[in-house]
């Protein structure tokens, strides 16, 4: 999975919000989210 900028993030995060409604867009930061930490946590176990 590729780094995403931040810039590109909140965009897709406001596509989802504009196209599916907040519940969605809140899953969508949350799957980020986690994405995010399992990333960090796989690289510092390296």
């Amino acid at each position: 999975m590729s780094e995403q900028a931040p810039s590109s993030f909140l965009h897709d995060l406001f596509h989802e919000l504009e196209t599916d409604g907040m519940d969605a867009a809140f899953n969508f930061g949350l799957d980020s989210l986690i994405a995010g930490f399992e990333r960090l946590r796989s690289s510092t176990t390296d």
